[in-house]
């Protein structure tokens, strides 16, 4: 994730967020640690960390494409 990525969801100021996605990987991949170890498992700790550092609380929803 790009740098000024990062500082705009830090400036945000939201503290409850809600991460919707269509994707039923990357919601496990996020909720559990049984991809840090995958090719991408560098990618989504980082996310991860990020994450969990900046909300107050993280919901994470899959949504089906329609």
């Amino acid at each position: 994730m790009k740098e000024s990525g990062k500082q705009l969801i830090v400036a945000s100021g939201m503290g409850h967020v809600v991460i919707e996605t269509d994707s039923l990987v990357l919601k496990q991949a996020l909720q559990s640690d049984d991809f840090r170890l995958a090719t991408m498992g560098g990618l989504i700790y980082e996310l991860k960390m990020l994450i969990h550092t900046s909300f107050l609380s993280v919901s994470f929803v899959r949504v089906p494409r329609s």
